[in-house]
């Protein structure tokens, strides 16, 4: 017993030793959610700072940061976090949040995807019946585009061999309410909602993907932190992953302007039962998207980028 308490003894001192010689040649420890630690547990190289932009390059991804910034261009993919990056003593520090619920899943995607086999895909065409949705210059309604893009993408992801439903087969109206609830119903894995986008100003153009921020963060546009907890919340994760996927994926499809996955509190967002993302595929007071949106061939473009971003997941 003595001989076995002297070893134990001796290697607690050499443990110290050796931590104290660390300490004394300048080795200084990683702290906790900093950039630093991120790198060094996903295998990514330490970041380089130019001004108040923080750039990884590493084998497979890309990463660039802005200091006071929510914005991550995750392979030149605009990603909007849930708290700004910040900086303390030249050192680089994400929200907790962002570190599981954003990063967390881009950077590990097959550990994420192996938790959520895909087999039912909801789509969920914005409007309808009544309403109309946005309205465009030509006439154009947002209801009929965004139908013609979902159907098409049921038909793509069938062949695909994945089952696809949409919300309504036809011209009608359903109200938000209960949009979330046929996913519900048929226990779904995925829900796209997608829509087309109106501003006031015609020059506004692009996609953007929405998904519900942190229990606690803010929407991308100017709103208040909410600490209301929603069904959508439980998967926040892997609606990170479905959002970058299907953003990339039409952005590169379209070659249109990148407004980036955004962070919002619309309902379907709120209470879907399973992964949920919201798609606005172009805007309708814009005189040229205008022209695209009521081109069938664009409208195919749209939903083929869809159903092959989400045949990656599923293949994954």
């Amino acid at each position: 017993m003595l001989k076995k308490n002297l070893i134990t003894i001796s290697l607690l001192l050499a443990t110290i030793f050796v931590a104290k010689d660390t300490f004394a040649m300048g080795t200084k420890p990683i702290h906790p959610n900093s950039l630093e630690e991120l790198s060094t547990n996903y295998g990514l190289p330490k970041y380089i700072q130019k001004n108040n932009n923080l750039f990884i390059k590493g084998p497979k991804n890309s990463l660039v940061f802005h200091i006071g910034s929510r914005r991550l261009l995750f392979n030149n993919t605009l990603i909007m976090m849930n708290k700004p990056l910040t900086a303390v003593n030249k050192e680089a520090f994400l929200s907790p949040i962002d570190i599981t619920d954003t990063l967390a899943p881009l950077l590990a995607p097959k550990e994420l995807l192996q938790q959520h086999p895909i087999k039912t895909v909801i789509l969920d065409p914005g409007h309808g019946g009544s309403d109309p949705g946005a309205r465009g210059k030509s006439g154009l309604k947002e209801k009929d585009v965004v139908f013609d893009i979902a159907k098409r993408c049921q038909k793509k992801l069938q062949v695909m061999g994945i089952n696809a439903v949409m919300t309504r087969k036809k011209n009608k109206f359903i109200t938000l309410k209960n949009r979330p609830k046929i996913a519900t119903k048929l226990n779904a894995d995925l829900f796209i909602s997608i829509h087309v986008n109106s501003a006031g100003n015609n020059a506004a153009s692009g996609i953007e993907t929405h998904i519900l921020p942190a229990v606690g963060s803010p929407c991308t546009a100017p709103s208040k932190s909410s600490k209301n907890v929603y069904p959508g919340h439980k998967n926040n994760k892997m609606s990170v992953l479905l959002a970058y996927y299907v953003h990339q994926a039409t952005l590169n499809a379209t070659k249109t302007c990148d407004r980036g996955v955004r962070r919002s509190r619309f309902s379907v967002l709120r209470n879907a039962p399973c992964p949920a993302i919201l798609i606005e595929c172009g805007f309708l007071s814009n005189k040229s998207e205008e022209k695209k949106l009521n081109s069938p061939l664009y409208r195919d473009k749209i939903a083929t980028a869809i159903a092959k971003s989400i045949e990656k997941l599923v293949n994954n």
